[in-house]
């Protein structure tokens, strides 16, 4: 602006030289202008360029305060139109006239029949009832193994033979114990034939009787110790130090931890373990916040990593009754026959619960906005009257998400424009 005003001035001023300078002189008779002044005149051209002079002076000056006052009708007639106000608790107000009248979109929040579906990840596992581990019950040497891993073994079936001496020393405990029986016997009969021809004392009678007891309760004894060693009086072979190990229940050897020659003299080690398959549990991890949501009895679908595609249908036939502490999971678990033996004991999968329906609050996905690093909604409070308030949602289905805290059914909340309230 100023420069234009400065541009104006000089051309002004330019003229008015020049119209001094030739209407100051006069023809000399042969067409020539002499230079003579007049001085009227030139006083009027000086007067009429000072006056000029102030005018543009007092343009420039004025010039600030023009703009000034400009500025401020603009502001005046921006603030004229607000898109929200802002209460002191945090309320926000849309006036009328606002341009975001246009932008939000309220609706209810709505109560919607919805069968939930939660997924964890599983594992295959041998029933625990079915399985057991064959320990040695006397320190001694493998020396003969008659089952690899993997193999199918029946009840009763010799799977390995171990010598020890802590056997040969439970026979020679029995046969003492049976030949002291035998000599107690012996005595107590000859004392009551004594006895009965008045020809013993009665206190020889009682001895007799006292020593057969204790000889009797001996060769209990020894005869249960080598039932719980598993070698019976009745079935002593050839090598009297030769424990044969038979397998517990059918099934198949899942794990092996022997090897002929392998010497074991701890009773809690295993030499290896017979599961039967036929019948095998898939366990689920569920974690503590979802186990409200989990029954006995409920449907559940496994998936397994080995058969991409394929879903075992199945009910949960039994649920843990503590949580684990490091994980802050529960044991759920479903049974499945397994006759053909596919599913195996160590497979990795996931588990589906289905859940029966009920009636769950939700709203769209677009209603949520960030606040404070917390899910949050704008809630109407009254007309165009709106207040943020945290919500806590469980589980999306489709583009609407359930909310669990925060708001109820029946609130109306901004599904769509809440970013413009956020900022």
């Amino acid at each position: 602006m100023k420069p234009v005003r400065f541009r104006v001035i000089r051309e002004a001023a330019a003229r008015i030289k020049h119209m001094v300078t030739w209407g100051s002189k006069e023809d000399d008779g042969n067409g020539n202008r002499a230079g003579r002044h007049h001085p009227i005149l030139t006083r009027g051209v000086i007067v009429l360029v000072l006056a000029g002079i102030i005018v543009g002076v007092s343009l420039i000056v004025a010039s600030p305060q023009e703009g000034h006052l400009d500025t401020g009708v603009a502001r005046a007639t921006a603030s004229d139109v607000r898109l929200l106000v802002v209460g002191g608790d945090g309320s926000i107000d849309i006036p009328p006239g606002s341009p975001l009248r246009q932008q939000l979109v309220i609706r209810a929040v709505e109560l919607k029949d919805v069968a939930q579906t939660l997924d964890f990840p599983a594992v295959v596992e041998a029933d625990p009832a079915t399985t057991a581990k064959l320990s040695p019950p006397l320190a001694g040497r493998i020396v003969e193994l008659r089952v690899g891993l993997g193999d199918r073994v029946q009840k009763g079936q010799i799977v390995a033979v171990l010598k020890s001496a802590d056997l040969a020393q439970a026979y020679n405990d029995y046969d003492k114990a049976q030949s002291a029986l035998a000599l107690a016997r012996r005595t107590l009969d000859r004392q009551r034939g004594l006895t009965a021809i008045r020809a013993g004392a009665t206190k020889d009678l009682e001895a007799a009787q006292d020593t057969f007891t204790q000889a009797e309760a001996e060769s209990r004894r020894a005869a249960a110790r080598l039932d719980q060693i598993g070698a019976p009086a009745t079935a002593r072979g050839a090598g009297e130090g030769l424990l044969n190990i038979t397998a517990p229940v059918s099934g198949t050897v899942t794990d092996l931890s022997a090897a002929r020659g392998t010497y074991f003299n701890d009773p809690t080690q295993p030499l290896m373990t017979v599961s039967q398959l036929d019948m095998v549990w898939v366990t689920a991890s569920v974690s503590e916040k979802d186990i409200a949501f989990v029954s006995r009895g409920q449907a559940a679908e496994v998936r397994l990593l080995a058969y991409p595609g394929e879903v075992f249908t199945g009910s949960v036939s039994s649920t843990g009754d503590i949580v684990d502490p490091d994980t802050r999971r529960m044991k759920v678990r479903i049974e499945f026959q397994n006759l053909a033996g596919r599913l195996k004991p160590g497979m990795f999968g996931s588990v589906r619960f289905i859940a029966p329906p009920k009636k769950i609050a939700m709203i769209p996905s677009t209603a949520l906005v960030l606040k404070n690093d917390t899910d949050s909604v704008f809630v109407e409070t009254g007309p165009w009257r709106f207040e943020a308030r945290p919500v806590t949602t469980q589980g999306s289905f489709g583009d609407e998400v359930t909310i669990t805290q925060g708001v109820a059914a029946g609130e109306r909340v901004v599904i769509k424009g809440g970013v413009f309230l956020n900022d």
